[in-house]
């Protein structure tokens, strides 16, 4: 039986596919409006939305065509048949059910929230749906003598519904269709009860995770179905309590970081459409530096709809992020009459040679002695854009690295800097002693990120990880080692020591990333001695942000470096006994 709505010069326009697509339609449409009221991406539900209904009716024909591939699958017109027909529903379900799952993960939707937006809109959407079946002879129900019941007139549909085990009609099941005096393409509402109340608890299930008021939308739903297990007395069922993105069941953050001092909800309008996320926090964020919001990214503490969330990551309007904001560090630091060498200074920039063991910029375990509260005392005036902690800090170098560094002194500076360090037009050498033999002009390609089992390291591992570039340009072999010049053309944490490692041949001194190697002899003191990772910035070159030169700066190797060598350089020299 396939209702037809009517026929032009011979094509004809059944009721139930009209039926069908009108379905999808609402169903997509309420799930958009419910989408746009949570903070999702419309495009990208929208997206979801289409994925999951091509793939239901992919799957729908799939199912059916294996079920009878004699039919179906044996001859082209069997393959047109099979487009005129329906489907399976199972099939349709499965291969929504994988779409879905494919499509969270594709435009990193939030789970929960994204099921609480469309769990209504496919109740909506099977009950519409249920009505073209109905047409098409696919009724089911309990048999009824209400004047309202439909008599199917085709008699093969007849047949079908009313056909027992043996093959002759049951008038049980037969009964449960009569002529009314108009026939209507209405149904009992049993007939579409049961789906309905289905979908209505699933979502009222689901919404369990999210709100109160998802839960009392999806009973409303049920109650009215008439449901007699929803809502007796006019509300829902208890919600669990509501935690905060970032957080686990347990309350305290989970992501292993101190109690937030604020918390803030913030929503993407129109005018940052498109931008970063790093961008977008530090527009809404103006006390706070754009380099302080990337660490709160890294760290966990920016939660929203999408998946994985990055600095770099684009947000689109209609989006809600939450900032957990760490109660602020102390004072701000104190200018200290530290020992300080300057290379070059202008009004513009600073150039310093950093001593090995001074931190770059106070944190947690280091309030002072660091090298801005020896910029402070040395330097009148310094960029604020890397907020009250790193004033005028460009780029950094770890603690135990010595070298040259560039300070701005300005705002103006600091952007141009940044910018020519984002670009890699900065041209940075080091100096690093490695283990074993290593042969110059090697590159090393290899994407780093955060060690997944100890935060404290960075790997060529991670899952998480940055594009990154290594290249020895020169290497001298001594006793055992190498002495290196290395270049890089990005400037991730740790680059050179993770890179070196990396290769089978960590830098010597690195305790982090080169283990004990005992591959030089016993009489190597200075070695032994060394506290601190054989590494030296000892060239960089750069564009000055005001004028325009191209500049140039190099270091020394520092005293406990150039001792290593000489005793290595004196043991080549002894014989052997």
């Amino acid at each position: 039986m396939h209702p037809i709505l009517f026929e032009a010069r011979g094509v004809t326009i059944y009721a139930y596919g009209v039926i069908l697509a009108a379905a999808y339609l609402i169903g997509l449409q309420f799930t958009l409006v419910r989408a746009r009221a949570r903070g999702l991406d419309a495009q990208r539900v929208m997206d979801l939305g289409i994925w999951v209904i091509v793939s239901a009716l992919v799957g729908a024909k799939l199912l059916l065509a294996l079920q009878y591939p004699r039919q179906y699958l044996m001859s082209g017109a069997g393959l047109l048949e099979l487009l005129r027909v329906g489907g399976v529903f199972y099939g349709g379900l499965i291969a929504a059910i994988f779409a879905a799952i494919w499509s969270l993960w594709r435009y990193g939707l939030p789970l929960w929230t994204t099921g609480d937006a469309i769990a209504p809109a496919i109740a909506l959407g099977h009950a519409v749906g249920r009505l073209g079946c109905l047409m098409a002879g696919c009724c089911f129900g309990r048999a009824t003598t209400v004047p309202w019941a439909i008599t199917f007139h085709d008699r093969a549909a007849e047949t079908v519904v009313g056909r027992s085990r043996r093959g002759a009609a049951d008038p049980r099941r037969a009964a449960r269709v009569r002529a009314p005096r108009t026939a209507v393409p209405w149904a009992h509402v049993l007939e579409l009860h049961p789906p309905l109340r289905r979908v209505a608890f699933r979502h009222r299930v689901l919404s369990r995770r999210q709100s109160r008021r998802a839960v009392r939308d999806a009973v409303h739903i049920a109650v009215a179905l008439g449901d007699p297990r929803a809502g007796r007395d006019g509300d829902a069922v208890p919600a669990r309590p509501a935690h905060a993105p970032g957080t686990s069941r347990g309350g305290a953050g989970s992501r292993g970081m101190t109690a937030a001092a604020e918390r803030r909800e913030l929503r993407v309008e129109a005018e940052h459409d498109g931008v970063r996320l790093d961008n977008f926090l530090t527009a809404l964020l103006p006390e706070r530096s754009r380099s302080h919001i990337q660490r709160l990214i890294k760290d966990g503490l920016v939660s929203g709809p999408l998946r994985d969330l990055r600095p770099s990551s684009t947000v689109h309007a209609g989006q809600v992020f939450a900032v957990e904001l760490p109660a602020p560090v102390a004072a701000a630091p104190e200018p200290e009459a530290l020992p300080l060498t300057v290379l070059y200074e202008d009004s513009d920039v600073v150039v310093i040679d950093k001593p090995a063991g001074m931190v770059v910029h106070p944190g947690a375990g280091h309030r002072s002695g660091t090298l801005v509260n020896a910029l402070l005392h040395h330097v009148d005036d310094l960029s604020g854009i890397g907020g009250e902690l790193r004033p005028g800090i460009v780029h950094r170098l770890d603690r135990g690295t010595s070298g040259v560094m560039i300070v701005a002194k300005h705002d103006r500076a600091h952007q141009e800097l940044s910018r020519q360090f984002q670009d890699r037009e900065v041209e940075k050498e080091y100096i690093a002693l490695v283990w074993g033999v290593v042969q110059a002009g090697r590159r090393i390609d290899a994407a780093i990120g955060r060690d997944p089992s100890n935060r404290q390291k960075m790997s060529t591992r991670a899952r998480r990880a940055r594009s990154a570039v290594t290249r020895i340009t020169k290497a001298e072999h001594l006793k055992g080692v190498s002495l290196l010049r290395v270049a890089i053309a990005t400037g991730r944490t740790h680059q050179i020591r993770v890179h070196l490692g990396a290769i089978g041949h960590p830098i010597v001194g690195d305790a982090v990333y080169g283990g004990v190697h005992r591959r030089v002899a016993n009489d190597l003191r200075a070695v032994q001695r060394l506290e601190r990772p054989f590494l030296h910035a000892a060239r960089l070159s750069f564009t000055h942000p005001a004028d325009g030169r191209r500049m140039t700066f190099e270091s020394p190797l520092p005293a406990d470096l150039d001792a290593v060598i000489d005793d290595i350089l004196a043991a080549q020299e002894e014989p052997e006994l």
